[in-house]
């Protein structure tokens, strides 16, 4: 499981980009939270200093127990797309990078690859583009099988992760260590279209130190 997705206060769906520096209000077990699905999701309530409150909800495989507190001060970057639309998935492809003391500590992208470099996140049978987010770098690295779902060719596809001067290969639900970073993906996919698919692309991965 790697999936991590910020709300503002009120459940909306954000789709902005900011830095802010923040405290933990509140850390919360919830059974699940979109786009986290499985039970041992965790939803952190995080304020500024000038009011602004969001919701942080998040579940990844391996991650120690009580890695944010209530009390903690991290700091919070937050990279939206609304063209990395998913279907079934949250509505803006977003990345979240979290950091304790000036260190990344915690890494999230939900949405789709695509998204990063402002094209049409329709495959049309081509590659997904590569993701930098802080330090980890996620490239396509070929095709691991392939499958058929309402009208789709899905492509499953496994990653290169570079974080520094380390690389190695992931394949979707594997987690890896990498440049001292535990990086875990879930989701690594693109639809070719043959004329009757609306599938869209899909890749959401998550990374922290461990």
């Amino acid at each position: 499981m790697a999936c991590g997705y910020l709300v503002a206060a009120g459940i909306t769906t954000l789709n902005t980009n900011f830095t802010a520096d923040v405290t933990v209000t509140a850390v919360a077990d919830v059974a699940s939270a979109n786009p986290c699905t499985a039970n041992g999701t965790k939803s952190l309530s995080l304020a500024a200093a000038d009011g602004r409150t969001w919701q942080l909800d998040f579940n990844v495989t391996g991650l120690p127990a009580n890695f944010i507190r209530t009390g903690d001060a991290l700091g919070l970057t937050v990279a939206s797309w609304l063209s990395g639309t998913t279907i079934g998935g949250p509505p803006v492809s977003q990345s979240v990078v979290v950091t304790r003391g000036g260190k990344t500590i915690l890494i999230t992208w939900t949405g789709t690859a695509s998204a990063l470099s402002w094209r049409d996140p329709q495959s049309s049978g081509g590659a997904p583009a590569p993701v930098t987010i802080d330090a980890v770098s996620l490239a396509n690295d070929g095709i691991v099988c392939a499958s058929t779902a309402s009208e789709c060719e899905w492509h499953h596809r496994r990653a290169l992760i570079t974080v520094g001067t380390s690389s190695t290969t992931v394949e979707p639900g594997q987690s890896v260590s990498v440049g001292g970073l535990q990086v875990v993906l879930e989701t690594f996919k693109d639809a070719v279209d043959t004329g009757m698919c609306d599938g869209l692309g899909r890749l959401t991965f998550a990374a922290f130190a461990p």
